[in-house]
C-alpha cells in the first residue's frame, strides 16, 4: 500500500531539534517507510508504470533529507552516576526521580542566568531535549559552549546537593555523595517519531563506558570547535561576551552571563584540555580529551532566588 508523502508534520515534542526535523519531513514511522520507498525506486527504478511513480516533489523531498542528515550537528552532553547498580537497591529507586529533580533546578537556573546562552531555550525545551537512562542520560545544545556552561550549572547543583545545601534530606537517605563522569561530543543528530538518533550520541555512550575516572572527555570535533569559535578551549577564561558574537545570538537579547562578563567576579579561571590516548569500541576509534575547568560561581538559592524554595522542598 502506498502511504503518501506529505511536506510537513507537526511532532509532539517542544524541542529546538524538533523545528529542524519537520524540515526533514522524518517525524513520523509510516512517513519514514514512504520515504524508504521513494529512496528505493529513486534508486533502483523499481517502480512500474502507473504503479507507486514518484513525482518530482516527492523526488525534490527525498534528496533534501538526505542531504541534510549530513548537515545538522548537536552538542551531547552525556551524563552518568558512577557506579549507580552498587547502591542499596531502596536507594537505587530513589536515584533516577532525584536526577530529575536535580535536572529541574538546572534547567530553571541556567535559563534564569544565562539568557546569552539560554536565549532560545526555556524549561520544556530542555526537558524534551533530553534522553534519561535512569542513571543519568543525554543533553542537546547547538554547540559545544552552551553544553559547556550548563555543565558549570550542573556540576554546581550536584555539589551543592553532596554538600548537604540542597534537599538535604534526600542526600541523608542516599548516604553516599553522588559521583558523576562527563562527556561531550559534537556529531550528527536525528529524531523519529520524538526518538533521537545518531553518532553524537553513540559516540558519547562508548566514550562514557570506557571512563573509569569520572573525568570530563570531549570528543575531537568538540575541540575542534573550540579551535574555530574561541581560539582553542584552553582560552576560555579570557573570551568575553563581544568575542562570542559570531554565533548568531539576537542583539535584542539582554545577553546576561555569570560566565563571560569582566564587571563581574563570578566567570571562569582556568582551563586545561590534555589529549589522551585514542580509545577503541566495537572497531571504531576516538580521539578523546580530558577537560578539567576551575571556575567561580555567585552563591545562588537555586530554582527560586526570591522565596528559597522546590516546589515544597526546603532549602538550608
Amino acid at each position: 500500500m502506498r502511504i503518501p508523502l506529505k511536506t510537513s508534520t507537526t511532532a509532539p515534542q517542544k524541542s529546538h531539534v524538533k523545528k529542524v526535523e519537520e524540515t526533514k519531513n522524518l517525524q513520523s514511522f509510516d512517513l519514514f517507510l514512504r520515504l524508504a520507498e521513494v529512496a528505493d525506486e529513486m534508486i533502483f527504478n523499481t517502480s512500474t508504470k502507473g504503479q507507486n511513480h514518484i513525482t518530482p516533489k516527492e523526488e525534490e523531498v527525498v534528496l533534501n533529507t538526505i542531504q541534510r542528515l549530513k548537515e545538522d550537528q548537536y552538542a551531547v552532553l552525556g551524563v552518568d552516576i558512577y557506579k549507580y547498580s552498587q547502591f542499596p537497591s531502596d536507594k537505587q529507586k530513589l536515584i533516577p526521580s532525584l536526577f530529575f529533580l536535580l535536572k529541574f533546578v538546572i534547567d530553571n537556573d541556567f535559563c534564569r542566568y544565562e539568557s546569552l546562552f539560554s536565549y532560545h531555550y526555556d524549561v520544556e525545551k530542555l526537558k524534551g531535549d533530553f534522553v534519561h537512562t535512569g542513571d543519568g542520560g543525554y543533553i542537546f545544545f547547538k554547540h559545544p559552549l552552551e553544553a559547556i556552561i550548563y555543565l558549570l550549572y550542573f556540576s554546581y547543583i550536584v555539589h551543592l546537593f553532596n554538600s548537604h545545601h540542597l534537599f538535604s534530606a534526600l542526600r541523608n537517605f542516599l548516604g553516599e555523595p553522588l559521583t558523576l563522569r562527563y562527556a561531550i561530543t559534537y556529531d550528527n543528530l536525528y529524531m523519529i517519531d520524538s526518538k533521537f538518533f545518531g553518532p553524537a550520541i553513540i559516540h558519547n555512550a562508548r566514550i562514557l563506558s570506557k571512563d573509569k575516572l569520572n573525568r570530563l572527555l570531549i570528543d575531537r570535533n568538540t575541540y575542534d570547535w573550540f579551535l574555530a569559535n574561541t581560539n582553542g578551549i584552553e582560552n576560555l577564561p579570557n573570551i568575553t561576551k563581544e568575542d562570542l558574537t559570531h554565533l548568531k545570538i539576537p542583539s535584542t537579547t539582554p545577553l546576561e552571563t555569570l560566565f563571560f562578563n569582566p564587571s563581574k567576579k563570578t566567570k571562569i579561571r582556568s582551563a586545561f584540555c590534555q589529549k589522551l590516548e585514542k580509545i577503541s569500541v566495537k572497531d571504531d576509534l576516538f580521539d578523546i580529551y580530558n577537560l578539567m575547568i576551575q571556575y567561580n560561581i555567585a552563591k545562588i538559592n537555586p530554582v527560586n532566588p526570591d522565596k528559597g524554595s522546590v516546589k515544597g522542598f526546603s532549602q538550608k
